[in-house]
Formats: C-alpha cells, sequence, structure tokens
C-alpha cells in the first residue's frame, strides 16, 4: 500500500460505562480539546508511566476492565497513537481496547475527575 493510502486513523471498539464515558467528555470539554486529543493525551501518559515494567523484575502491567454492563464506544486514534498502544498491548500481552480503557481512567484519575 502506498503511504498516500494508508489510514491516517484507526477505529477502536472500548467497552466504556456511561460515567467514565461522560466524565471523559466533560473533562475535554472543559480543557477547550476534542475528545480524541484528550484520548491520545492520556494514552502518551499512560503508557511513558509504565516504561520499562517489562525490564524490572517482579513488576507488572496490571489493566483495568470495564464493568460488563458497559456500552461499547467507538473512538479514532491518530495512526501514530493506534501503533503505539497496539505495540504496548502485545508486549504486555492485553487487547487494544483495555490498554485505552485503562489509559482513561488513569487520566481521569490523575486528572482527579473520578477516584478508585
Amino acid at each position: 500500500m502506498s503511504n498516500s493510502l494508508q489510514p491516517t486513523k484507526h477505529f477502536v471498539q472500548v467497552p466504556m460505562p456511561n460515567w467514565m464515558f461522560d466524565t471523559a467528555k466533560a473533562l475535554a470539554k472543559d480543557k477547550a480539546i476534542d475528545f480524541k486529543a484528550l484520548l491520545e493525551a492520556f494514552i502518551d501518559s499512560y503508557i511513558e508511566s509504565k516504561k520499562g515494567y517489562d525490564q524490572e523484575k517482579d513488576r507488572y502491567v496490571i489493566f483495568y476492565a470495564s464493568p460488563a454492563n458497559s456500552k461499547p464506544r467507538s473512538i479514532w486514534l491518530s495512526q501514530n497513537h493506534y501503533k503505539k498502544v497496539e505495540a504496548f498491548a502485545q508486549k504486555h500481552t492485553s487487547r487494544i481496547n483495555r490498554v485505552v480503557f485503562s489509559a482513561c481512567l488513569d487520566g481521569l484519575i490523575a486528572n482527579h475527575c473520578v477516584s478508585i
């Protein structure tokens, strides 16, 4: 495939409860950025914070799981972020949507929007 035909963004289906989705949308609005930009910032921060875990003995990345009643959310990521999430998921034996969910929840916690 030539460079001009490669997709510039990728679709990801992420199960997410209403409260989490609504909180992330509200935070994006408060910060005056679009939802995709907020999630990509959360992804960058999440992956950076877990950098090197696989190099340390007895240190593991534990991913959050969405509740059973979560609705699937359609999320677009840039090609760069999709590849970054895909590589991280493969490295830590997880799924792309689990990484995105964990990054979003971690970002909401870091922004004092939710606590666990």
